[in-house]
């Protein structure tokens, strides 16, 4: 009998959940988080008030960061859309960032 295969992302038993993924940010000025966390086959995307990090899920270390904060999407070709926010504020800066993180 084999493990039943999850059908899409979307289901609640696609990721393996028994080990948390946990991430300190590096400086003291990180205070909270904004927006949505982004999760792809390896990396973790966040946001701080101040940072915003790709974290490798193996090593739970950054492996790129990009100076700003703001709400992110991810789009199916590999493009981190940035809506930028105001640092430690909901507010956005009405810069818009695209970055190829394939």
């Amino acid at each position: 009998m084999s493990a039943k295969q999850p059908a899409s992302p979307f289901d609640s038993d696609f990721f393996d959940c028994a080990v948390p993924l946990t991430y300190a940010p590096p400086t003291s000025s990180e205070t909270s988080y904004v927006g949505d966390v982004l999760l792809t086959n390896n990396l973790v995307f966040l946001s701080t008030n101040t940072t915003i990090y790709a974290i490798d899920t193996t090593t739970h270390q950054s492996v790129w960061s990009m100076p700003t904060s703001g709400y992110l999407a991810l789009s199916e070709y590999g493009v981190l859309y940035v809506v930028e926010t105001v640092s430690g504020s909901a507010s956005t800066t009405g810069n818009v960032y695209a970055v190829n993180v394939k």
